[in-house]
C-alpha cells in the first residue's frame, strides 16, 4: 500500500474509472486527466509519483504531453498504456518506463506500477 499519487491519462471514462478505483483500492491515491492538456493542470496541481499514459487521445496526445513535461525539466515516470499497435515504438520515443497493451488485467498493470516505482525511488 502506498500515499503515492498516480495520474491516470486517458480519454476512454471507462477505462479511467476503472483503473483508478483499483489504484485506490491498492492504497494510492488517483487523479485523472481526459487528454494530455488536463493531466498538465493536474501536474501543475501536484507532482504525481507516476503517470499511467495513453497515447491517442484529442486536444494534447500522450507524445504531446511527454514533451511538454521533459520541457519542463520534470522526471516522472511514465507507463504507457495503449491499444495502439505501436504502444511499445511510442513508449521508447518519449522515454517511458514501461508500456502495457489494452486490454490487459489489473495484476499485470500493478506489478508494473510496483516494478516502475521501485526502480524511480
Amino acid at each position: 500500500m502506498s500515499d503515492e499519487l498516480i495520474l491516470v491519462v486517458d480519454d476512454d471514462p471507462l477505462f479511467r474509472s476503472s483503473v483508478a478505483a483499483g489504484l485506490e483500492f491498492w492504497g494510492f491515491r488517483v487523479s485523472v486527466a481526459t487528454n494530455g492538456q488536463t493531466a498538465l493542470l493536474e501536474v501543475g496541481r501536484e507532482l504525481p509519483a507516476l503517470v499511467l499514459l495513453d497515447i491517442n487521445m484529442p486536444v494534447l496526445d500522450g507524445r504531446g504531453f511527454a514533451r511538454e513535461i521533459a520541457d519542463r525539466g520534470l522526471a516522472i515516470p511514465i507507463i504507457v498504456v495503449t491499444s495502439d499497435d505501436n504502444g511499445e515504438v511510442a513508449a521508447r520515443e518519449i522515454g517511458a518506463a514501461a508500456w502495457i497493451s489494452k486490454p490487459f488485467d489489473l495484476g499485470r498493470l500493478f506489478r508494473s506500477i510496483e516494478r516502475v516505482m521501485r526502480s524511480a525511488s
